[in-house]
């Protein structure tokens, strides 16, 4: 999840996008998240920048499934808890 935030900060901070700019990268991803892959580039920068993004969260979203207990670590008070299957 923080690789996922620091990515979507860095459009902003490292590639140098305009807020506005940024939000269209990120709805590309969220558009293509359950799909097997994003569409191809052929130049667009928006989609160039939206397959780091993609990438990470589709790895957010397969651990999310495997570990649905994990999902609200902010509400831990900045300390990560990890449970042991079956307790």
């Amino acid at each position: 999840m923080d690789a996922g935030e620091k990515w979507e900060f860095d459009l902003e901070r490292v590639h140098g996008l305009a807020d506005e700019e940024a939000c269209m990268v990120v709805s590309i991803v969220t558009k293509h998240l359950n799909e097997d892959k994003l569409p191809p580039a052929n130049g667009n920068r928006f989609i160039e920048l939206a397959g780091e993004g993609w990438k990470t969260l589709k790895e957010v979203d397969r651990l999310v499934k495997l570990y649905p207990e994990c999902l609200n670590q902010d509400k831990m008070d900045g300390v990560w808890v990890v449970f042991a299957k079956g307790h």
